[in-house]
């Protein structure tokens, strides 16, 4: 087939592997993103690897194909014309498929493209999450911080303020870091990170 058929081929198979209302009953694409989201940060607490996919998605084998060339196929096909659906389940396999660099492009343009969608909130924890573990600490406490300003409510909002502690603490901004865990505490004073806030907050 031609490298068009190709790339359009992709883009239909991005498109349909985003979740759809039948799929996932009473969940909205952007609860299933930020429950995707969510399923990792306790995959990581546990040390344990993160599901290969949500339990409402259908099987792995027909919504994200692991090969890296493959998944940068799809999500460049994606970008250049599919659907918001589409593109979040292209950045999601590439993510899978250990593409963070790509995933990271791919999240600040999804961000950019799709101004109303709810999972703009998540992306930024995600973005939060890849400059964390590449180093870029004071970025990540960027992203840490939009993803909870945009989604104060919202599933991730806990572990956004956590991880804003992190990132200020590593990027070595003591100040930025203090207020952050003085903010954690007076809203989630049980939460996975009121230890490390209150280590902080030590006389």
């Amino acid at each position: 087939p031609s490298a068009g058929a190709e790339r359009t081929q992709a883009v239909h198979a991005a498109d349909s592997a985003s979740p759809s209302p039948k799929a996932s009953a009473g969940s909205t694409p952007e609860e299933h993103a930020a429950d995707e989201a969510s399923s990792e940060v306790e995959a990581e607490r546990a040390d344990v690897a993160p599901p290969r996919q949500p339990t409402t998605a259908a099987p792995p084998r027909k919504t994200c194909d692991p090969a890296p060339d493959r998944a940068r196929t799809s999500l460049e096909a994606t970008l250049e014309s599919g659907t918001a659906d589409g593109t979040w389940a292209a950045i999601q396999c590439a993510r899978r498929a250990g593409l963070s660099s790509d995933a990271e492009d791919a999240l600040r343009v999804f961000r950019d493209r799709y101004g109303a969608d709810a999972r703009r909130a998540t992306a930024a924890f995600l973005l939060g999450k890849l400059a964390f573990a590449r180093g870029a600490f004071a970025l990540a406490a960027r992203w840490f911080e939009a993803s909870r300003r945009e989604a104060p409510g919202g599933q991730l909002a806990r572990e956004s303020g956590g991880r804003l502690i992190e990132a200020h603490q590593r990027s070595g901004d003591a100040s930025a870091a203090i207020r952050a865990a003085r903010e954690y505490l007076d809203a989630y004073p049980e939460g996975p990170h009121a230890r490390l806030a209150r280590s902080l907050l030590a006389p």
